[in-house]
């Protein structure tokens, strides 16, 4: 039991203010128990108050009632007491807060997203929000609050990407769409979790995906190889180089598996990709050819702390990896000055890599294990898609 002393000196006995909150769940009503001392009957009166419930909102009504768990300890401390025979004054309103708009909750989302995703994700999900206002614009709606978001609303947005007008803008593609949606998708689903619940199911939740055509990216041919490589060397890109090799050479993919690439997991003669970089989520350990260990001493990446990542800003291992798009638009530049034109991309090289592997004779399981492929039938796969995968017996034989 905590004591105050009043103006006679006497300690004037109270338990402070606890909150109640039944984990954070609003099918239920917090409270706020305390106990102060009662001038009439001369013990402690336990007492509660619940004037917050009122709010939806379980971030803003945690908020309130702090508050008020604060502002009764105060009156407690400073030696308030409790005389059931004085008239009762009205008590003070509480005012629940406004709710918050979308506008704000896609704020605070990007927000609690910056520190953990790449600036060039964080220009997506803006570039996402610049179309939803658009489409506000064209629904005639202003300040719509999150809580106000239906499922036909949602519907919407995705037929107005594929319908827009907007003055001097080019149709969307498919998987373009299929992205904003889904970055809509991601807010929602964010305040459906109960510490900032704003719905019980998101109302995007029926909104399906577009058919995208999956066409794979086209290998260079040896001439346009030779002539990529000579003008990445000409431009002195030598990040972007060693980039390019790592996918041609050891067949990784050029998102998390390289960008996220340590100078500790080049080894004497493999690189190390992580778990929790690779697709397939088995490490891998392809081996470094001769090419690609050549290019890594004259760079002397091992040289550096084998901490840093590989690929950063600086042209040299740094403390922060590179953005998803940094050497795509480095290796894009490259093929429009050569006019490469086609479906060439960075991953491009590591199709093309494949076909050249293969065509050396090297058998199917080690082009497996060098892919990181978990069974040789998805290797067979992969260079059928490719085109790649002769039967020469059936072409001998079946005259």
């Amino acid at each position: 039991m905590d004591c105050q002393k009043g103006a006679n000196s006497e300690p004037i006995p109270y338990k402070p203010c606890r909150l109640y909150h039944f984990d954070y769940s609003t099918r239920k009503p917090w409270r706020l128990v305390y106990s102060q001392w009662n001038v009439k009957t001369g013990q402690l009166h336990r007492r509660h108050f619940t004037g917050f419930n009122n709010i939806p909102d379980v971030k803003l009504r945690l908020k309130e009632a702090r508050h008020w768990e604060r502002f009764i300890n105060e009156q407690l401390v400073s030696g308030k007491v409790y005389n059931p025979d004085l008239t009762k004054a009205a008590p003070t309103p509480v005012v629940a807060p406004a709710l918050p708009t979308f506008a704000d909750d896609f704020a605070a989302f990007t927000a609690a997203k910056s520190a953990t995703l790449s600036s060039d994700t964080i220009d997506a999900y803006n570039t996402f929000f610049w179309w939803w206002e658009r489409y506000m614009e064209q629904v005639s709606i202003n300040h719509l609050l999150t809580v106000e978001i239906t499922p036909a609303l949602c519907q919407g947005y995705q037929d107005f990407l594929i319908n827009h007008n907007v003055t001097d803008k080019e149709p969307l593609a498919p998987k373009t769409i299929n992205n904003y949606v889904g970055t809509l998708k991601a807010v929602l689903n964010y305040y459906c979790k109960p510490a900032r619940k704003r719905f019980e199911v998101s109302p995007a939740l029926h909104v399906d995906n577009l058919p995208v055509e999956s066409e794979p990216d086209e290998p260079f041919s040896p001439e346009q190889a030779a002539a990529v490589l000579a003008e990445i060397e000409k431009r002195e890109e030598w990040q972007l180089l060693l980039f390019v090799y790592l996918i041609h050479y050891t067949f990784a993919r050029p998102g998390k598996e390289i960008r996220f690439l340590r100078v500790r997991d080049i080894r004497e003669r493999t690189i190390v990709y992580k778990v929790s970089n690779v697709k397939s989520n088995a490490q891998k350990a392809p081996t470094i050819p001769k090419p690609l260990l050549e290019l890594i001493d004259r760079l002397g990446i091992r040289d550096h702390d084998p901490e840093l990542f590989v690929f950063s800003r600086s042209g040299k291992p740094g403390t922060k990896a590179v953005g998803n798009v940094y050497f795509w638009r480095k290796h894009r530049a490259v093929l429009d000055h050569l006019n490469i034109v086609g479906k060439y991309t960075l991953y491009s090289w590591k199709y093309t890599g494949n076909i050249k592997l293969f065509n050396t004779g090297i058998n199917l399981k080690n082009i497996q294990m060098q892919n990181g492929h978990t069974t040789l039938r998805t290797t067979e796969k992969y260079l059928k898609r490719l085109g790649q995968f002769v039967d020469n017996d059936i072409f001998e034989k079946f005259v």
